[in-house]
């Protein structure tokens, strides 16, 4: 990402926000205990400077850098749990991941598991009402679906729009 184009306070949001990653990083057991994926954070922060208009990511910012505060805060205290990391991720950053889904960024939870468990509430009923007495039932639209899935996916590896949180 280009700097040039950037306003003084974008500079100062990513500045804040490399500052904050790096010290995160530093300390390992924190990144395997909240399960953090830094592509991904830096993928949000980088897309939240360019987006358009930049009135609606302001907030977004803030809860952003508010996530990187309470790790950095969990950083010297041991009562986290993973629970507690888990309810950081909920209350701060999905408001952020819902409202970039408007602009084609999805997680690998919505694209993959809706798709599997319709697949089978729908092999199921189809295995219940018609083929109750065969055994060998073969749910073939779920494995259909999860083929469409694992596409959706590479479409959005390759598009930089996937996020893995």
């Amino acid at each position: 990402m280009t700097n040039e184009f950037l306003s003084e306070d974008n500079q100062l949001f990513l500045d804040e926000f490399y500052s904050m990653i790096n010290k995160i990083q530093k300390k390992k057991q924190v990144e395997k205990k909240a399960k953090i994926n830094f592509s991904s954070l830096i993928r949000i922060a980088e897309f939240l400077v360019v987006a358009k208009p930049q009135s609606h990511t302001k907030i977004h910012k803030e809860n952003l850098l508010k996530y990187l505060r309470e790790l950095i805060s969990s950083i010297n205290d041991n009562n986290y749990s993973k629970t507690d990391y888990l309810f950081l991720k909920g209350n701060i950053l999905y408001p952020i991941t819902q409202w970039m889904r408007k602009y084609g960024f999805r997680t690998t939870y919505e694209i993959m598991n809706f798709k599997i468990y319709f697949g089978i509430l729908v092999d199921g009923l189809i295995w219940f009402l018609f083929y109750r007495e065969y055994f060998y039932f073969v749910p073939i639209l779920t494995f259909i679906l999860i083929l469409i899935g694992l596409k959706n996916l590479r479409e959005l590896e390759k598009e930089k729009k996937l996020m893995k949180l």
